[in-house]
């Protein structure tokens, strides 16, 4: 019987790991508060981070999240190019997987915003977990 060869895995966080997202959240909050007439500098929405989109925007007593969510989610699509690499990631992802680990990355971020960022950064990820549907989440490879 051939003894079966174990894998290494490397997984990661998306945003203030791989990659400084900031300057897009910073916009995306931007666009919500010029679009929604929000008096709530990026700072104080900052403070929260990590926590889901509407828990936030309860703790900051804002109403309509469903329609602050759409904003910011539209904005952070369009501008996923601010996102940089911090100095060195690519090149240690590409060390590892040219050692032949497996690269993953769990991110709070749907995936149709996850992807794009991901993309940029050159590697294969072998696994993509981000929340879906409400109790669930979805996992990709991103090629």
């Amino acid at each position: 019987m051939a003894a079966s060869r174990l894998r290494r895995a490397l997984v990661l966080d998306l945003d203030g790991v791989l990659l400084d997202t900031r300057p897009v959240m910073r916009q995306a909050w931007r666009e919500v508060r010029e679009r929604h007439g929000i008096d709530v500098p990026f700072e104080a929405y900052e403070q929260h981070l990590g926590r889901p989109f509407d828990n936030i925007m309860e703790i900051l007593g804002l109403t309509e999240a469903d329609r602050l969510h759409e904003t910011y989610a539209e904005a952070s699509r369009r501008g996923c190019e601010l996102a940089r690499p911090f100095q060195g990631v690519e090149e240690v992802l590409h060390a590892f997987a040219a050692a032949d680990w497996l690269l993953g990355v769990v991110t709070s971020k749907p995936l149709d915003r996850a992807a794009p960022l991901l993309a940029r950064l050159g590697c294969p990820f072998a696994a993509v977990r981000t929340p879906a549907a409400p109790g669930g989440a979805s996992r990709r490879r991103i090629p």
